[in-house]
């Protein structure tokens, strides 16, 4: 097959082949494995590329957290599908981007601080959003009198809240501790 040139602003063709070559940017890869592996292989440049738009960056974690939450604990109206569904691909594309990685036990590193609060906040977020079908089962079964109990629904908005709380300590620390760490190495 013949390569086509060409040139992006004052990039050469040779230079984005590169990056397309590089485990970062394998095109057989799912995109959000892509992010995550680009995520991780540029965590030692880390301080440097993202020092002068700090809180920008603070915001996107978080954002980015919330809405995998948002995902989890709406699950409900989908029977826990959903939830189950985006709690297993979460792990899987974690995994999936570890495995690629040049680096493993560098990648590793930079993971665990914000993931040892991440990871059980997404649990917590996703138990929330499988209370609804828990309800609805022990309602089907005769097991309850109510289809939905308000001390059921206000205990899993709880839940959900704390998951935001421990997601944007998880988005601090990301933000905050893991540029730290990896300037160290």
């Amino acid at each position: 097959m013949q390569r086509l040139r060409y040139s992006i602003g004052n990039r050469s063709s040779s230079d984005t082949d590169k990056k397309i070559r590089s485990s970062a940017y394998r095109i057989d890869r799912p995109l959000s494995c892509r992010s995550i592996c680009r995520y991780i292989n540029a965590a030692s440049d880390y301080p440097r590329r993202f020092s002068h738009r700090r809180r920008v960056v603070d915001l996107v974690f978080l954002l980015e957290k919330c809405y995998v939450a948002t995902l989890l604990y709406v699950g409900a109206f989908s029977f826990g599908v959903s939830t189950s569904i985006t709690l297993f691909y979460n792990g899987f594309v974690v995994g999936y981007a570890l495995s690629g990685s040049e680096n493993v036990l560098y990648s590793i590193i930079l993971l665990v601080p914000h993931a040892i609060v991440e990871v059980p906040a997404f649990w917590l977020a996703g138990a929330a959003g499988l209370r609804v079908p828990f309800e609805l089962i022990r309602y089907c079964s005769g097991n309850q009198e109510t289809v939905l109990r308000k001390s059921s629904m206000k205990r899993s908005g709880r839940q959900f809240a704390f998951a935001i709380l421990l997601l944007g300590v998880a988005g601090w620390i990301e933000a905050i501790v893991t540029p730290m760490v990896a300037s160290a190495f």
